[in-house]
Order: structure tokens, then sequence, then C-alpha cells
């Protein structure tokens, strides 16, 4: 699994980003 989102589902995980900020992300 890519680094980046791994640190991305663990900072939503960790309520620090939310779901919507995510899938930003991603894109």
């Amino acid at each position: 699994m890519n680094s980046e989102i791994r640190k991305l589902l663990e900072s939503v995980q960790a309520g620090k980003t939310s779901v919507d900020d995510a899938m930003l992300e991603l894109k």
C-alpha cells in the first residue's frame, strides 16, 4: 500500500482528517 494513502487513512481513523478531505487528497 502507498505510504501516503496509509498515513491518510491513519489520520482519518484518528479523527484528524475528515473522510471528505481524504477523498480529495486521493484524487
